[in-house]
């Protein structure tokens, strides 16, 4: 956990660095160095998470967009034992048969590119079988650019921690933002802006919001079964009642 003086002193240094900085060209990512991080035939992941996570990291570097692809469950294992992992721009988009729209006209956002990373569950490990890394279409060097790729937009446990650590402190959000990027060796290093920091803001005030209803739907739903159970006992009692009076008229009639 970051104390606050540490956080206002990382902010206002942040603030320095932006300034000095601002005049600045961003460095330009060195072309080789994704070659370092380059997936392989036969790397093995314990999980298939952690591959996703490596091939996405690669990407970053190299400078495209990823997501999973076509993927194979087997029936005898119950789980999925083949997984591929594909360039955004893999596969052509189809348009629908019965548009409700006027089409527009421009291009698709696709453009069949064939790189990939495939892997396979075998001998309790994920192992890649296929990695293809050719694409046709330009790849993305600016890592202003990049970080805006839907599969880079991504916050990690740390920074989301840092993050609700400083809102709890009421430290404002583009500080927060100028603090982590600091850390990270600038805001351009950031795999996230400030109307995400605000979004993921949104979606926990939501989420607590719908916990809460959730928690009074349950009391109320126990208030009711209470009730029913109570109004249950009061109908058994006063039928027990009824039954011990019509016992003592029985033997008040047998007496006579």
């Amino acid at each position: 956990m970051v104390s606050i003086d540490e956080r206002n002193e990382g902010a206002s240094l942040t603030i320095a660095d932006e300034n000095n900085h601002a005049q600045e060209e961003p460095d330009e990512p060195d072309p080789h160095e994704h070659l370092e991080l380059a997936p392989f035939v036969g790397k093995e992941f314990s999980t298939d998470d952690d591959a996703r996570r490596f091939y996405n990291n690669f990407a970053y570097r190299r400078g495209f967009s990823t997501r999973k692809g076509n993927h194979y469950v087997s029936a005898r294992l119950e789980k999925e034992t083949m997984i591929k992992y594909v360039c955004s721009m893999e596969g052509f988009l189809k348009k629908p048969a019965h548009p409700t729209t006027p089409e527009k006209d421009k291009p698709s956002s696709r453009t069949g590119c064939k790189a990939r990373m495939k892997i396979r569950w075998r001998d309790g490990v994920w192992k890649v079988s296929v990695f293809e890394d050719v694409h046709n279409h330009p790849l993305i060097t600016s890592p202003s650019k990049i970080r805006n790729l839907r599969s880079h937009k991504d916050m990690n446990d740390e920074d989301r921690e840092c993050i609700n650590d400083m809102r709890a402190q009421n430290i404002q959000t583009g500080k927060i933002h100028q603090y982590l990027g600091a850390r990270h060796g600038g805001t351009k290093n950031l795999k996230f802006k400030k109307r995400d920091m605000k979004k993921m803001k949104r979606d926990e005030e939501n989420s607590k919001r719908m916990n809460k209803m959730q928690r009074k739907g349950r009391k109320t739903q126990e208030y009711d079964e209470m009730e029913s159970g109570q109004e249950d006992d009061d109908v058994e009692s006063g039928q027990e009642e009824e039954e011990v009076m019509e016992s003592d008229g029985s033997l008040e009639n047998m007496s006579t």
